[in-house]
C-alpha cells in the first residue's frame, strides 16, 4: 500500500495528473485586457459617437466567433465547447439588441427594445465584452485535446482518414 504525503487541506497536490487539460491559469491577464479594452471603446464612443461603438462590437463580436470556432476545432472537452457557445449566442442577443436599439436611438432619439431601461443601450456592448472574456479565459485556461490536433493535420495534409 502506497502513502501518500500529508497536506494541508490548502496545499495543492504535489504530482500532476498525467491526462490533465487544465493549464496553470491566473486571470489577472484578462481582467487587466477587458478594463483597458472598455475604457477605450467608451473613450471612442464619447469622442466619436455610437457609429464607432457599433463598429467595434461588430469586431469583437467577430472575434468571438473566430475563438468559438477555435475552441470546437481543437477542444474536445465538453465544458470548454458548452461554455464556448454560450458565450458566442450571449454575444450575439446582446449585439442584437445593442445594433435595434442603438440604430433606433440615431434615428428616432429614443431606444425600441426595452426602453424603460435608459441605458441599456449603452451598457450592451459590456455584455458583448463580457463573452469575449469567457471566450478568452477558455483558450488560457484549457489545453487543446491532442487527438483534435492529429486529426486536424491530418485533415489539413490531405491524408485519408479511416
Amino acid at each position: 500500500m502506497s502513502e501518500e504525503p500529508e497536506r494541508t487541506p490548502f496545499q495543492p497536490p504535489t504530482e500532476k495528473v498525467a491526462d490533465d487539460h487544465r493549464r496553470d491559469f491566473n486571470p489577472m491577464k484578462t481582467y487587466f485586457e477587458l478594463v483597458i479594452l472598455i475604457f477605450g471603446v467608451y473613450a471612442l464612443y464619447y469622442i466619436l459617437g455610437l457609429e464607432v461603438l457599433i463598429m467595434i462590437t461588430l469586431a469583437v463580436l467577430i472575434y468571438i466567433f473566430r475563438e468559438t470556432y477555435y475552441i470546437l476545432d481543437y477542444y474536445s472537452y465538453g465544458f470548454a465547447r458548452k461554455a464556448a457557445v454560450f458565450n458566442a449566442l450571449h454575444a450575439s442577443a446582446w449585439f442584437i439588441v445593442f445594433a435595434i436599439n442603438a440604430y433606433s436611438v440615431l434615428q428616432f432619439g429614443y431606444p425600441l427594445i426595452w426602453p424603460e431601461f435608459e441605458s441599456l443601450t449603452q451598457t450592451s456592448p459590456l455584455f458583448v465584452l463580457t463573452s469575449a472574456f469567457g471566450s478568452r479565459n477558455i483558450i488560457r485556461m484549457y489545453k487543446p485535446s491532442d487527438e483534435m490536433i492529429l486529426d486536424r493535420k491530418k485533415k489539413s495534409s490531405g491524408a485519408v482518414i479511416d
